[in-house]
């Protein structure tokens, strides 16, 4: 009888063992749960955020491309505008000075600086306005 309680009280305790370990495995494992839902839920959320930020690019790209259309007509224009203001900052004389001409000494005003060529090779001249206003084109190497 003896042997009997002592194993029924070691099958209780190995029970009772048991049941606790469930209960831990159980508890760690609904903890996990919620942890995975709450992370699924921020994934979601930043999904969601990344969608509208990936719209809102495509939008840009898409407004953006309208306008480099629209404005490529001018790329000439705008490609011409560098190379004046690039040859104007190394001439020695502005528009609006004072220059004689190495020819006859004739004093005139420089109304405008003109600048034409392509890319790779482009011409430089001084309009000139004289005081009987005649306008005249000259080389730089013209005027002192």
């Amino acid at each position: 009888m003896k042997q009997k309680i002592i194993i029924i009280s070691i099958f209780t305790v190995l029970l009772a063992f048991m049941v606790f370990l469930i209960y831990q495995i159980n508890k760690k494992a609904s903890g996990t749960e919620e942890s995975l839902k709450k992370n699924l839920e921020i994934l979601g959320k930043s999904y969601k955020e990344e969608v509208s930020k990936h719209k809102s690019a495509a939008y840009t790209r898409d407004s953006l491309y309208f306008i480099n259309t629209y404005l490529s007509r001018y790329r000439a224009l705008i490609d011409a505008t560098h190379t004046r203001d690039s040859v104007k900052l190394n001439l020695k004389y502005n528009v609006g000075d004072i220059v004689r001409m190495k020819r006859d000494s004739a004093r005139a005003v420089i109304i405008d600086i003109v600048v034409g060529g392509s890319k790779y090779e482009y011409y430089v001249r001084y309009k000139l306005q004289f005081k009987d206003k005649t306008i005249e084109e000259v080389l730089p190497e013209l005027v002192f």
